[in-house]
């Protein structure tokens, strides 16, 4: 029989200390297993909130988009709406403005024949009749649509009038007697005389005095002298009725 008091031998007392060191290892090995599971679980947790959370902002990115999109449509329209209402309001005003200028044309031309023709009834009363006929005859012309110059006989230049000259009014003035700015803004009209006013003796191409066979009326003829140009801008003169 064993004798109870007896000392373990050394391969117990080993065996026994191994025993105790694995137990020892198992038992952390078990605590670090259930850590780790434990850490597994938290992370499993968290990617679950972290899903659902790019769930959520997925579902809240594409609602944003569908509502920048109905916006992006509901404004095209209302500036397409917009667009179209401007157009017409420009047609419209295009349409009013050439409605305008038409009627602003048309009392043009009444003013300027009545002005004609109250410059008619003012040379019919003229002293001079041989002025007066001419006149008369330049007026009509003007009322007819017919060209006033006359074909000059000795091939100068045309002969503006002295208030046309002084005023600038040089190419508006035509051959008449008067001639239609002088009849417009109711001024004497005379022209001077070459001193070469015979015809045939004067040699210069582009004489702007009056000769001979100009057929001026006496009576629109003055010597020839010296007429300043005014500093400022010419008056205004309308062109001559059609």
């Amino acid at each position: 029989m064993t004798d109870p008091h007896r000392k373990p031998s050394l391969l117990a007392r080993l065996l026994l200390v191994a025993l105790v060191r694995n137990h020892s290892r198992i038992r952390r090995e078990l605590r670090d297993s259930a850590v780790e599971t434990n850490r597994l679980k938290a992370d499993i947790r968290q990617k679950d909130r972290e899903l659902k959370d790019n769930n959520e902002e997925l579902r809240m990115l594409k609602l944003e988009k569908l509502e920048r999109q109905l916006e992006e449509t509901t404004k095209d329209d209302r500036e397409s709406i917009h667009l179209s209402a401007a157009d017409a309001h420009k047609m419209t005003a295009d349409m009013l403005l050439e409605v305008a200028r038409a009627n602003a044309e048309k009392d043009r031309m009444k003013e300027s024949r009545d002005l004609a023709h109250r410059a008619l009834e003012r040379a019919a009363h003229s002293p001079s009749s041989t002025a007066n006929a001419h006149s008369k005859r330049h007026l009509e012309s003007h009322d007819l649509d017919l060209p006033s110059v006359k074909k000059q006989k000795h091939g100068h230049k045309k002969v503006p009038c002295t208030h046309c000259y002084q005023y600038k009014l040089m190419r508006k003035c035509d051959d008449g007697a008067p001639c239609w700015p002088c009849i417009f803004l109711g001024t004497e009209c005379k022209r001077m005389k070459c001193n070469n006013f015979e015809t045939g003796t004067c040699q210069k191409s582009q004489c702007t005095m009056a000769h001979e066979d100009d057929d001026f009326p006496d009576a629109s003829l003055v010597p020839q002298g010296h007429v300043g140009q005014i500093i400022g801008p010419a008056p205004y003169v309308p062109k001559r009725v059609t």
